[in-house]
């Protein structure tokens, strides 16, 4: 709106969060009814854009504030994460955009709208029109490195710093000569509960097999472990209720570790590719203005033109199958514990 004088609402946005349905007529008048905002209707804007598609011009005030030429198209955009899957040139089905950061991702696109216990979405037309946005989402993953480096790798963090190393790469180095399940260690990685599949906010982080034998680098890779089993439940429920893929496609800080995308790979059993800009929701946002200014016909296009891959991360396969008893143990210890999280949870709320 400041840059155009043109108030809109981004379809994005509004499908993915706000309940937006095109194919049903869309604002869900009866949903916002049933929990008593039906007013609430009647503010939004009534222009419900496409990704990519012109908004208005710059105007001159907007123009001199931001030292650009008046009058250039401005082109909807989106949600960060959202505007990445076009950065990461996932704009058909097949492909799985895996955003990684302090929280991880996993969002793809599907020829049939479908809705499914522990999935969000899908969105219809939310990203690309014609197809659905399916979401899976992990709370807690690079921020529960973070955590665990910070509170206990303090001699870790001294040792690297003499090394003229970063104390992740010391920790990656460490962990690396490490076997498959970090010598019998199991972590749920759900410090702030878990969003998809169990969408459960009283779920909490666990560590358990710990003996005398472990050190930090144990612990370090049993959360890279925990983390990408979680990912890897998240894909075992998107398949159960009908959506695949063939590929991953990775960004985001974590990709900068090798270790961690190797254990991603080989739990999940899929190839991972990794894209030249590294900053997809940047390259995505530069995409959907490349649509606006008329360079490209659609989204895919440019995509297709604007998106260059520079690698690709191979499963080991005998790896796979040695995770598949760790994957097993960390999806019956939340089954096991979930009673005693929940009970926990009043407690700490009742104080």
């Amino acid at each position: 709106y400041k840059l155009t004088g043109e108030y809109v609402a981004s379809i994005n946005t509004a499908t993915a969060r706000w309940y937006y349905d095109r194919p049903g007529g869309g604002w869900p008048r009866s949903f916002y009814e049933k929990i008593g905002l039906e007013d609430l209707i009647d503010k939004f804007p009534e222009r419900v854009l496409d990704l990519g598609e012109v908004v208005g011009a710059l105007t001159p005030q907007a123009a001199e504030a931001i030292g650009l030429p008046a009058r250039i198209p401005v082109s909807q955009g989106g949600a960060d994460a959202f505007v990445a899957m076009i950065g990461l040139n996932v704009v058909r089905p097949g492909r799985l955009a895996f955003i990684t950061g302090s929280s991880h991702l996993h969002l793809g696109l599907s020829e049939k709208e479908f809705h499914a216990p522990g999935i969000f979405g899908g969105f219809p037309d939310a990203v690309i029109p014609g197809f659905s946005m399916v979401e899976g989402g992990q709370v807690s993953t690079g921020s529960v490195l973070k955590w665990f480096r910070d509170h206990f790798c303090g001699d870790i963090r001294e040792e690297a710093k003499a090394l003229g190393l970063d104390a992740y790469a010391l920790l990656d180095k460490r962990a690396e000569t490490l076997p498959p399940g970090s010598e019998g260690l199991i972590v749920l990685e759900y410090w702030q509960g878990n969003r998809t599949p169990w969408v459960d906010p009283d779920a909490r982080g666990t560590v358990w097999g710990l003996s005398l034998a472990h050190k930090p680098e144990h612990v370090f890779r049993a959360i890279m472990e925990g983390i990408a089993y979680g990912t890897e439940l998240i894909f075992q429920n998107f398949a159960k209720n009908g959506f695949e893929f063939d590929e991953i496609v990775a960004c985001g800080g974590p990709v900068k570790s090798k270790l961690w995308m190797q254990i991603h790979a080989d739990v999940s059993g899929r190839p991972i590719l990794f894209t030249e800009v590294p900053q997809a929701p940047a390259l995505g946002s530069a995409v959907l203005a490349a649509v606006g200014a008329g360079l490209y016909s659609d989204i895919a296009e440019a995509s297709d033109h604007m998106v260059h891959f520079k690698s690709r991360l191979e499963p080991n396969l005998a790896r796979h199958e040695e995770y598949k008893f760790f994957f097993d143990k960390y999806v019956r210890t939340y089954k096991q514990l979930k009673d005693l999280m929940h009970e926990m949870g009043d407690k700490v709320r009742a104080g």
